[in-house]
């Protein structure tokens, strides 16, 4: 398992590499691929497209060669916190484990020296060497002054020389004089000739060994700036050493039980977190005690298992009040979409499916298997029973009104206060008048009282009376 880089050598077949780092990733965002260390012309790191296969997977979509070196990398933001809690995000144990995962992550990094401005793991994690590093620059800027300080004293030379020159300069105009006085005495002047080139040679000598010692401070001051580099480096180390002391004081690890101090044998800070090993739970440090700060890693549900790692899912379902299996019970149910239901499948009222709606397929049925009535009430004002078009009535009940009843959108027969309204024609074979009854059959009307035909008119006119006919008029 790599820290946070997997390297592996293409040996052909499959471009698919695993993704294996301690720790794993926060974020599939964080993982990049790179062939062969490649680099752009600025010298900046060039990656390869992939694809996701599942989290431990990925597959690369660029073509490979046998013998390809495919690094797959981890990367985490070292500049933005993954659980910031200063910025109000819960303190949750899911928001704890990717807060201190993040920290560590970095560390990771680190040692596999990935993090600008380290030289290799050894120095990235050593502060020991970082602090002698700083001692050893301390003493070149020591030198450095020394260097400075002689180069005062040379300058003092110089100065000396250059009076010595003026000087010198003086004594010729002296010699000159004599010769013009003195001519005669000419070895006299050569020797005062001689004296002043010597002198003059004194000079130039004097001026090469300011020349050196010039070149001696250069040389101290890249000495200088060279420790300047390395005291550099050597904050850099004891900055990134210093940050994950900082983590470590505050994210102790797995303890088999509670530390008194932490990994420094100092002592614990409030909020620091360590994991038992031995109980597989997550505690916090309050300052005063440890307290468990999380859930027992032994019974955790997992989102993608989809209540696979419940004892029974059955009872789980009945205590978030979902029912079981095939009949869900439901203290309540609201809903904003629809509700589908197959051919034949009811919607069903009462204890004993008393009521029923359903559609077989051809058919839709309101079925009323109760022992009392259907009842269809309102508190509007008008029942509708209505065709294909919302506008086309078949029948219509009026709150306190009229029933009309309707042929083709077209009422026909309605009732009123008194009695029917009917529009168009009456067909009917019995009427019943009081304590009359008049019947047709083929063409004949009967004309009867208490079950007895006392009259009958067939359709040529002829009118049978049974019984006595009072007339008035004629007959």
């Amino acid at each position: 398992m790599g820290l946070s880089t997997n390297t592996t050598i293409y040996a052909g077949g499959a471009q698919t590499f695993a993704v294996n780092f301690a720790l794993g990733f926060l974020s599939r965002t964080d993982v990049q691929v790179r062939v062969n260390a490649a680099v752009d012309g600025s010298g900046d790191p060039v990656y390869t497209s992939f694809s996701w296969i599942d989290n431990s997977t990925i597959s690369v979509i660029t073509t490979l060669t046998i013998g390809d070196t495919v690094e797959v990398l981890r990367t985490v933001s070292k500049t933005e916190l993954a659980a910031n809690f200063a910025a109000n995000t819960d303190v949750t144990p899911a928001n704890l484990d990717v807060s201190a995962k993040q920290g560590l992550m970095v560390y990771q990094e680190l040692i596999d020296g990935r993090v600008e401005g380290t030289e290799s793991p050894i120095v990235a994690g050593n502060r020991a060497e970082a602090a002698a590093l700083a001692a050893e620059a301390d003493a070149a800027l020591t030198a450095a002054d020394v260097l400075l300080t002689n180069a005062d004293v040379i300058a003092a030379a110089a100065s000396a020389a250059a009076a010595l020159v003026s000087e010198n300069a003086a004594a010729a105009d002296v010699v000159l004089t004599n010769a013009d006085v003195v001519s005669t005495n000419s070895d006299a002047v050569d020797t005062a000739a001689d004296l002043v080139q010597t002198n003059l040679d004194t000079i130039a000598t004097a001026a090469d060994r300011v020349v050196t010692t010039q070149d001696a401070i250069d040389t101290a001051a890249d000495v200088v700036l060279t420790n300047a580099d390395v005291v550099s480096s050597a904050a850099s180390a004891s900055a990134a050493a210093a940050s994950y002391d900082s983590f470590d004081d505050r994210y102790l690890g797995a303890k088999a039980s509670e530390p008194a101090l932490d990994n420094d044998g100092a002592a614990l800070i409030t909020g620091a977190l360590y994991w038992n090993s031995t109980t597989d739970a997550l505690f916090l440090y309050t300052g005063a005690a440890w307290t468990a700060a999380a859930f027992d890693a032994s019974g955790a549900l997992v989102g993608v298992n989809n209540l696979s790692d419940v004892t029974s899912a059955a009872t789980s379902r009945t205590n978030l009040g979902l029912g079981t299996a095939d009949s869900p019970t439901f203290a309540g149910l609201t809903t904003t979409a629809d509700v589908s239901f197959g051919d034949n499948d009811k919607l069903k009222f009462g204890d004993g499916s008393d009521l029923q709606i359903f559609h077989t397929g051809t058919t839709s049925w309101i079925r009323d298997l109760g022992t009392g009535g259907l009842i269809i009430d309102t508190d509007g004002t008008t029942i509708d029973i209505k065709g294909s078009s919302p506008t086309e009535y078949m029948a219509r009940f009026i709150k306190d009104g009229a029933v009309s009843l309707y042929y083709d959108n077209s009422a026909k027969l309605a009732t009123t206060s008194t009695g029917i309204d009917v529009t168009g024609t009456v067909s009917a074979t019995t009427v019943d008048l009081g304590n009359w009854t008049v019947t047709e059959s083929s063409g004949v009307l009967h004309f009867a009282t208490g079950g007895v035909n006392k009259m009958k008119l067939d359709a040529t006119g002829n009118l049978t009376v049974v019984g006595n006919v009072t007339a008035y008029g004629t007959i």
